[in-house]
């Protein structure tokens, strides 16, 4: 796992780019601190980087990578799963290598002998710089899903990709022109949807994308390689899909292994991460269990899995560890953890948290994210499914009504007439945007819609991007055996009716594996790290909220309305039954503006 960067400034001609690099590869450090290095064609006043963190051939894997004529560089952040099978087929074909087991190599080779259309046999999560040295071309990619992430910076002069947008700060050619689009879609979902960032000039490299950037000619094309496509196989039986799940799950939980160093397991209560954790076992897998639970407290009860996941840690036998977390620590974290993102971004400080305790011990870890998009969506399909049952079309309206009002944190109305001024009032709203993609799936059942719609913008861009943002804060690689190609697969064949069930979300996963697990594990009711903000607002951060509303500064600030305090804030910490999360949100939004100064 690597963090990478690169430059292209054809502006500043007489600049050192070396320099440049070197110090834009420092702002990583906390990515790769194994190793550290950089390319460069002075000629073109190009440059790109990438910090280590060796997991796989440790000793043969560094970065940037050339090819044996040393046309092609690349540098690379990410795992290649498949990696033995893919360099067994590139040996018979004839290609040597010079490494044991470098997924990197592997990667440099297929992209050179077998193209950018080979991109689909690639099992794995990753992000990657590519270039062509004699046509002064790059190719900049992600991952199917979007597991690894990667910011372009562009302008009339200038390019900057990196696996953070933070690093991008540092250019001279930057200015930190807020997108409003981010903003206001921000406040409904806690996260960035889409390409977009909060900076007018910086997007996020789509997931299952390559763009092509011609240095010389700048030029920039955009190249859709992956898309979600249904494609339901309705031949089967039950019985089949059970045993395909218990399969795939199995074999995908496997794939993740692939290391040369130990690592640990993230243990909840629930099934998912009891899966991963049994299969290792069964496997013979050294078992590091890890657990985030919570202070002896009535606030904590309903969320607290110390006790469930300890039970079953014992039973596996695992080298287990429970981290307690403590109300007092959390305030002096929240700061590096709005820092680590680089932007606004409403949750995860329990993830933050247990990432931290991990990283004292490994440089690795599995987590059990993205089962519950596969597998059951939240039930966010609950309500528009009677729809469905009587042949009536899911309009923006009943949407509006049945999901996006109900879900998500702020509805349009209320963002329109309360919470932002009037130079808000003509961006577009963000249950269309939802809508639109919502409907942009190939499939009609609101199941699968609902799904996609996850794995379109919560899943990348909300889950994935806090994931590798806050493990990499603390040199962690974490990986997502539920997200492995695999599983993709199995999500996008498995009629809709057998994925999830109304009455019980993961029924099939359940079922599948009701011999292996406990009946603790298996009849646990999900808790998820909801953590209680109203409290939190109340007991600790009340004052902070009365001064970063402050009317006075909201005028000058000039995106909020000015009486957005006393008109919205304070009647939703009053009242018990509303949703404080929205509060919570725009808390976070304020921590981040003012920390990055904007």
């Amino acid at each position: 796992m690597c963090g990478i960067v690169g430059i292209y400034n054809n502006k500043y001609k007489n600049n050192n780019i070396e320099d440049s690099i070197k110090f834009l590869n420092t702002l990583q450090d906390h990515r790769g601190p194994d190793d550290s290095n950089y390319y460069v064609d002075k000629d073109l006043n190009f440059a790109m980087g990438s910090t280590r963190l060796a997991i796989q051939d440790i000793k043969n894997g560094a970065q940037p990578m050339y090819s044996r004529d040393k046309r092609y560089v690349i540098v690379y952040n990410g795992e290649i799963f498949n990696s033995p099978d893919l360099r067994s087929k590139l040996l018979y074909k004839g290609i040597d290598f010079t490494s044991s087991n470098s997924d990197t190599e592997v990667l440099l080779n297929k992209l050179i002998h077998d193209g950018l259309s080979s991109l689909s046999e690639i099992n794995g999560m990753f992000a990657f710089a590519f270039y062509d040295t004699y046509k002064k071309k790059l190719i900049l990619c992600r991952d199917k899903i979007g597991i690894k992430p990667l910011y372009l910076f562009r302008n009339n002069s200038c390019i900057i990709f990196s696996s953070e947008i933070r690093t991008i700060f540092s250019s001279k050619e930057f200015s930190k022109d807020l997108n409003l689009n981010s903003i206001y879609n921000f406040t409904s979902l806690m996260y960035i949807p889409n390409e977009e960032t909060i900076f007018q000039n910086v997007i996020k490299v789509d997931p299952g994308t390559y763009i092509e950037i011609d240095l010389e000619e700048n030029k920039i094309k955009k190249t859709k390689w992956f898309d979600l496509e249904f494609n339901i196989n309705y031949k089967e039986s039950k019985k089949f899909w059970i045993e395909k799940t218990n399969h795939t799950v199995n074999q995908s939980i496997k794939n993740s292994t692939i290391s040369d160093v130990p690592f640990a397991t993230l243990l909840s209560s629930g099934i998912d991460s009891s899966i991963i954790a049994n299969c290792l076992n069964k496997n013979n897998v050294e078992l590091n269990t890890h657990t985030l639970g919570f202070e002896s407290n009535t606030i904590y009860k309903n969320i607290n899995e110390i006790e469930a996941a300890s039970n079953y840690a014992r039973h596996l036998k695992s080298n287990h560890t429970s981290m307690i977390y403590k109300e007092n620590l959390f305030r002096d974290e929240l700061k590096n953890m709005v820092i680590s993102m680089g932007e606004p971004y409403g949750g995860g400080l329990p993830s933050w948290a247990i990432f931290k305790s991990i990283s004292m011990k490994y440089k690795m870890a599995l987590s059990g994210t993205g089962a519950d998009e596969i597998f059951g969506n939240y039930g966010k399909w609950k309500r528009l499914l009677p729809f469905q049952l009587i042949g009536q079309n899911i309009n923006k309206k009943i949407f509006n009504k049945y999901l996006f009002d109900y879900r998500y944190y702020a509805t349009d109305k209320i963002k329109k007439t309360v919470i932002f001024n009037e130079k808000f009032s003509n961006i577009t709203e963000t249950s269309e945007l939802l809508y639109n993609i919502y409907n942009s799936c190939n499939s009609n059942d609101v199941r699968n819609k609902s799904a996609f719609l996850d794995f379109k913008t919560q899943l990348p861009n909300e889950f994935l991007l806090m994931s590798d943002h806050f493990s990499m804060a603390h040199s962690l690689e974490v990986r997502p055996p539920f997200l492995d190609n695999s599983m993709i697969d199995l999500f996008l064949t498995m009629p809709p009716n057998y994925r999830t069930s109304f009455f019980d979300l993961k029924k099939i996963l359940k079922t599948a594996f009701k011999n292996e697990l406990n009946s603790e594990i298996l009849n646990s009711t999900k808790k998820g790290f909801v953590l209680p903000i109203r409290n939190w607002i109340k007991s600790h951060f009340y004052k902070d909220l009365l001064s970063i509303f402050d009317p006075k500064k909201l005028k000058k600030q000039d995106i909020f309305n000015h009486n957005l305090l006393d008109d919205y804030i304070i009647p939703l910490i009053k009242n018990e039954n509303s949703n404080i999360t929205a509060v919570w949100g725009l808390f976070m939004f304020q921590l981040w503006y003012d920390e990055f100064k904007i």
